[in-house]
């Protein structure tokens, strides 16, 4: 299944995560790197179609600090 994953609501990439190690470029949503509390999601879709039910769904917030 392709993983959705997207960086403060917005769409950043669609991988095929199987046995594999990628790395997400966080850069690609300008506010998903600025200081403060973000939200970070992996959504899977029945059948990678958009349209039909979400069999996986992970949510993880984190945090941008200056130093």
């Amino acid at each position: 299944m392709t993983s959705y994953i997207y960086a403060d609501g917005q769409l950043i990439d669609q991988l095929d995560l199987t046995d594999s190690t990628e790395i997400i470029g966080l850069q690609k949503v300008p506010s998903a790197v600025t200081e403060g509390i973000h939200e970070l999601e992996l959504v899977q879709y029945q059948d990678d179609s958009r349209q039909n039910g979400i069999p996986t769904f992970k949510k993880q917030h984190y945090t941008v600090a200056t130093k």
